[in-house]
């Protein structure tokens, strides 16, 4: 097996927040996120699975969803198995 991630341009509604976060993210990094995105317009892209599940991005997501992005960047994780 070998992964391949690529960037892509996905739809908020096609992407998901997993039911059982790993991690609890404070809302004051949220805040700083959305301070950074109203200053410089660039928020970290999500790594989610190629079913669209957010892997790493999950305090980025509620940023982009109050700008009303209906697209964002997201690295797709494939597991390719040989």
């Amino acid at each position: 097996m070998t992964n391949h991630i690529s960037i892509t341009m996905r739809a908020l509604v096609s992407v998901k927040i997993p039911d059982v976060l790993l991690r609890h993210h404070i809302p004051d990094k949220i805040k700083k996120l959305a301070t950074s995105f109203k200053s410089f317009g660039i928020l970290p892209p999500l790594l989610i699975e190629a079913a669209g599940l957010i892997i790493d991005g999950v305090d980025a997501y509620p940023v982009a969803q109050r700008r009303c992005l209906g697209h964002y960047p997201a690295k797709a994780r494939v597991v390719l198995r040989s």
